[in-house]
């Protein structure tokens, strides 16, 4: 009977073993998990608030570059219209009327550009930060054209010879399409590397 108590007594404290040993890795288990939550939740915190910068900066971003290309396509889109009126009323001009032609018709066609060069200008100083370096890099380019010009300066435009405006205006236009189509590339390359959330 002795042996049958002893043995009895054994599974006793073996099953008290293993009971407390479940309950105290039930208990860890727990108490990890707890644990491992209060990260997560963190970690869900800080992404939404990374998503959220992130999606602000994005459409900040892209806000600026959609104004910005809208105003190059209208200087590009004036500098052509320009061009092409001066060049059919020119044609269509008998030497009479093209000696008659005013200064003031001329500088006329020079305030749509002037507009434009001004806007473009005002883009370019007020929005500087925002840019990303590389597109900044070739808005210069299209800034020193500008300046170089004198494309904000109609008083210059109103004294020349329209002939004389022609020949200079279509070589210009053709570096105005390349500056743009520059612009446009960079913009372009942009705004494919910045990625909505």
């Amino acid at each position: 009977m002795f042996a049958l108590n002893v043995n009895y007594l054994l599974m006793a404290q073996d099953f008290d073993y293993k009971f407390w040993v479940s309950i105290i890795l039930s208990i860890a288990a727990s108490l990890w998990a707890f644990i491992n939550s209060k990260r997560i939740e963190k970690l869900k915190a800080y992404n939404e608030r990374q998503i959220h910068v992130h999606k602000e900066r994005f459409n900040k971003e892209f806000e600026i570059y959609q104004g910005l290309w809208m105003k190059v396509h209208e200087f590009e889109s004036r500098i052509n219209s320009v061009y092409n009126q001066i060049k059919s009323n020119v044609d269509n001009l008998t030497p009479e009327q093209y000696k008659n032609h005013s200064t003031f018709e001329r500088g006329n066609y020079m305030g749509p550009i002037n507009d434009s060069s001004v806007k473009i200008l005002h883009a370019i100083e007020i929005e500087k930060p925002f840019y990303d370096r590389s597109v900044y890099n070739k808005l210069l380019i299209l800034k020193k054209f500008i300046e170089k010009n004198s494309l904000t300066d109609s008083i210059k435009w109103q004294s020349k010879d329209l002939k004389d405006f022609l020949v200079e205006e279509s070589i210009s236009r053709s570096e105005i399409n390349e500056i743009v189509e520059i612009i446009s590339e960079s913009i372009r390359q942009r705004t494919s590397t910045i990625e909505a959330v």
